[in-house]
């Protein structure tokens, strides 16, 4: 019998993930005709059905770009299904009101997802499951703690819990989780492991150095002032725009601020001794006069730089480890030390280099409580693309050997299948097979 041990991960964002193609429930609730994706060759060359397939396609887009719809969602599996049941319906199909689709159609759905999700259940009692689980902030700030379970049937969404109040009650967010975990049946549960979210903790690195590193903390709010003060300005920023090419300096997200306000250096120092800034009334105000010395000051684009030096290589990480089309696991420990060494490598030598110890032990702070973690590690090692690489000496690293093999025990604690595992690691490592 195949046991399937229970792996919670932080990771943000993950979507479903199954080695039987099971995606969710309304793709299994909800079959689609395949046949009917194509057009057929007498279609195509039916100057009719032409002229009324880009009829159709237009009143869509336009329909599309009216109400704000992602051109992404064009994407979708299910969109040519709801093509194709429009063409089975035939010319005069009214469309869904507003409560059809807010209540009526909504309770359908919500009957078939749930009947879709207890058809697991006989299949976690008999083979055991495993529960993942991953922490994110969305766009709106709030904290969701997302649950799926994992069997071999299939991957399939279980809940998601609205945290955003007690993200930091511990005691709360165990309750909740035990509720997840009685819903599937603690005896249906093989084991817990649990692995916190790369992109989280990489967030959190950047805000130590960004908090924790004077001049990371006082260029940035020099930064912030200029920016702000452009932007609570029309002129000034009209004046911006018509420099940069109507490129917007980035605001919100502090991992590509100091990044923004780097590559457009030039255009910030012309605009501060353009003609439209020194004939303006802004020029004789103190706030005005404040931003015009900061922009002129020649130490402040040194820190710009110096950050930039430091920032860039953790941005990269988090774009690694926050994608949504590839699974991260086996990156996460190799990006890491790659980072740490890009960073080492842009201060050595330049007018910052004593500042390098200081910034990789505010990293290390995080390191190893946060991403030193045995799954990390295991899947670094069991990552062909690293193992095999060229001049690749990660079996002589020896934090991941022990992670590894601490990985390989808990969650293959049967000692026949253990040493199962650990003969086809030695195929994996002689690279035959």
């Amino acid at each position: 019998m195949d046991k399937l041990r229970v792996v919670t991960d932080d990771s943000k964002k993950r979507k479903f993930v199954s080695s039987s193609n099971v995606c969710g429930p309304i793709d299994c609730v909800y079959k689609s005709d395949r046949g009917k994706a194509h057009q057929s060759t007498l279609d195509k060359n039916n100057p009719i059905k032409e002229k009324l397939k880009s009829i159709a396609w237009k009143k869509f887009a336009i329909w599309a770009y009216t109400v704000g719809l992602p051109f992404s969602a064009v994407r979708d599996e299910s969109f040519q299904d709801v093509i194709d049941s429009i063409g089975d319906y035939g010319k005069g199909m009214p469309a869904p009101s507003y409560h059809n689709v807010r209540v009526t159609l909504l309770k359908e759905v919500l009957q078939d997802t749930n009947k879709f999700v207890d058809s697991f259940r006989p299949q976690w009692q008999k083979y055991g499951c495993s529960i993942m689980s991953y922490f994110w902030t969305n766009g709106k700030g709030r904290a969701l703690i997302k649950f799926l379970v994992n069997c071999p049937t299939g991957t399939v969404f279980l809940k998601s819990i609205d945290a955003s109040e007690h993200v930091k009650d511990a005691q709360l967010i165990v309750k909740m989780i035990n509720q997840v975990i009685e819903d599937v049946g603690e005896e249906n549960i093989v084991q817990l492991f649990w692995t916190p979210c790369a992109a989280h903790c990489v967030n959190l690195m950047i805000q130590d150095l960004r908090e924790k590193i004077k001049k990371i903390k006082g260029v940035l709010t020099d930064a912030r002032l200029i920016v702000v003060y452009i932007y609570n300005h029309g002129r000034i920023l009209n004046t911006m725009r018509k420099l940069t090419k109507n490129k917007e300096l980035h605001r919100s997200c502090i991992t590509r601020f100091a990044t923004h306000i780097h590559e457009n250096h030039h255009h910030l120092q012309v605009l501060f001794v353009s003609e439209q800034w020194t004939k303006s009334a802004f020029v004789k105000k103190a706030m005005g006069k404040k931003v015009e010395r900061i922009v002129a000051k020649q130490a402040f684009w040194d820190d710009v730089y110096f950050s930039c030096q430091i920032f860039s290589p953790l941005v990269d990480m988090i774009r690694l480890v926050d994608r949504e089309d590839q699974p991260c696991m086996g990156y996460t420990y190799d990006a890491m030390s790659r980072a740490k060494e890009q960073i080492s490598k842009n201060l050595k030598g330049g007018p910052n280099a004593r500042m390098e110890s200081t910034v990789l032990s505010k990293i290390q702070q995080r390191w190893p409580d946060q991403l030193h973690h045995p799954l990390h590690a295991a899947g670094c090692f069991l990552n062909p693309a690293i193992y095999h690489g060229e001049n690749s000496e990660i079996e002589k690293i020896k934090d991941i050997v022990t992670g590894l093999y601490v990985a390989i025990n808990r969650l293959v604690p049967d000692e026949d299948e253990n040493d199962l595992l650990r003969q086809q690691l030695d195929i994996y490592i002689d690279s035959e097979g």
